[in-house]
């Protein structure tokens, strides 16, 4: 399970970047994917959602 979900973010990163038809999509859904993961990281260890709201401006 803790797998998948990571998995199932890349996945719906990859759909949207294909759809934009940018360059090398699977490069890109992985910085994003990464940039999504640290803001989770980044939630959880200041116990505030912050994060989420910056991410969103990226």
């Amino acid at each position: 399970m803790a797998i998948a979900h990571p998995q199932a973010i890349y996945d719906y990163i990859l759909q949207l970047v294909q759809a934009a038809e940018i360059a090398n999509p699977e490069a890109v859904a992985e910085q994003l994917l990464l940039l999504v993961e640290g803001a989770i990281v980044v939630a959880m260890m200041r116990q505030s959602p912050a994060a989420a709201t910056l991410i969103q401006m990226a």
